[in-house]
């Protein structure tokens, strides 16, 4: 069994300590001119909120999620609302093809990306030109990212529960080539979260968590001094927010 399957029992419990990932939903929704009449799937479709979102917004939307647990709140929230349909199961046991796939926060919990996002690519988006891809990933290039990604890579410390992967901008350009496709636009949001006082908030509550042997006046030390450095407003943090959208077309 991989490791993402592992990973259900988190996803089951409902109770990850997410931010809602509201401006993240839209901004992704705002990656295409027009969703009415597109046929849509979203891969990990959670409890449904993006998928509402872009039904809302007139797309047919096919939402899938392998937590079965996820999908009974999803239909609880949102099964009334046209232009939805909701699945329990593996995408690869779906057999129609779209005009757009959507995965916000998905590909960083696969365990192999390089092999996944083509095997979706080529098997469940329509062939012809213009039809795209959209991935949204934690980014990792701002203040919160530096000092979560010192931690796992000089001591090893357990960040995340559920991410396997950490992407970069580079990396997710050299799974769009995997996949013949380019990106053809790309947005950073929630910079509360990437350089603010969601960062700091998030830095208090995680670094415990996952360095626990670290002195309490030393956490203390440094979530002081992010206070004083990030919260400076004679400096306008732009481009370091904590989620990155990619759209990838052929």
């Amino acid at each position: 069994m991989g490791r993402n399957k592992d990973l259900m029992e988190v996803y089951d419990t409902g109770k990850l300590n997410w931010h809602s990932g509201y401006e993240e939903s839209i901004a992704i929704a705002g990656m295409v001119p027009r969703w009415k009449g597109r046929a849509v799937l979203e891969i990990g479709c959670g409890e449904g909120n993006l998928a509402s979102i872009l039904a809302y917004s007139g797309a047919e939307v096919f939402a899938c999620d392998y937590s079965s647990k996820q999908i009974i709140r999803a239909k609880k929230k949102y099964g009334g609302i046209q232009g939805i349909t909701f699945f329990a199961g593996d995408y690869r046991k779906i057999k129609e093809r779209f005009d757009i796939i959507v995965m916000q926060g998905v590909i960083e919990h696969f365990d192999k990306p390089e092999v996944e996002l083509p095997w979706i690519v080529n098997n469940l988006l329509k062939g012809e030109a213009g039809t795209r891809v959209i991935i949204s990933v934690p980014h990792w290039w701002n203040p919160r990212g530096f000092i979560l990604q010192t931690l796992r890579l000089l001591l090893d410390a357990p960040i995340s529960l559920t991410d396997l992967h950490y992407f970069l901008p580079g990396d997710i350009k050299r799974l769009a080539a995997a996949c013949d496709m380019l990106i053809t636009e790309y947005k950073v949001v929630d910079e509360s979260w990437g350089a603010g006082h969601d960062c700091i908030a998030d830095l208090r509550e995680r670094i415990p968590k996952c360095c626990p042997d670290i002195p309490k006046e030393r956490l203390d030390a440094l979530i002081n001094w992010l206070k004083i450095a990030l919260l400076d407003k004679t400096v306008a943090f732009e481009g370091l927010g904590a989620s990155a959208i990619y759209r990838i077309e052929r």
